[in-house]
C-alpha cells in the first residue's frame, strides 16, 4: 500500500470512530450461556444497535456481559445484570439504555439483543 494511504476498512472504522465520540454507546458487548460464549449476530461494534443470538435446546438461559464507553453508563444495569431464562423455542429481547454520565435523557441510546432459544426439533429437521 502506498504511503500516506488507508485501506478501506481502516477508513470506515475511524469514520465511525469520529462519529461516536459525543454519542453515549458501549465499548464491549458479548452474551453468554455460564462460561461459554454464545456468538452475536452481527459481531459486536459500538455504531451497530440491534443483535440477536440462539441459544442450543440445552443451554438453558444467557447472560450479557457489556461495558459503557468513557463519558457514557448504564440507564438500566438492573434489568439486563442477571442471568436470564428462555423457554424451548421462546425469545427473549435485553435492552440496555446507554446515556451520558451526566444522565441527560436526550441523548440515550438502546442496544438490544434478541436471543432465541432453539427447540430440539432441528435436529430431527436435519436428520
Amino acid at each position: 500500500m502506498a504511503e500516506g494511504t488507508m485501506d478501506v476498512s481502516d477508513a470506515s472504522a475511524a469514520r465511525e470512530q469520529e462519529c461516536l465520540p459525543e454519542t453515549p454507546r458501549l465499548q464491549y458487548l458479548a452474551v453468554r450461556c455460564n462460561d461459554r460464549p454464545i456468538d452475536l449476530v452481527p459481531a459486536f461494534s459500538p455504531a451497530q444497535y440491534v443483535y440477536s443470538a440462539e441459544l442450543d435446546f440445552a443451554e438453558p438461559g444467557f447472560a450479557v456481559d457489556a461495558v459503557p464507553a468513557e463519558g457514557s453508563r448504564f440507564a438500566n444495569a438492573d434489568k439486563f445484570s442477571s442471568t436470564q431464562l428462555v423457554a424451548p423455542g421462546a425469545r427473549v429481547t435485553s435492552k440496555l439504555e446507554v446515556e451520558d454520565v451526566d444522565g441527560k435523557a436526550k441523548n440515550g441510546l438502546e442496544y438490544s439483543v434478541r436471543v432465541v432459544r432453539l427447540t430440539g426439533e432441528e435436529a430431527k429437521a436435519s436428520t
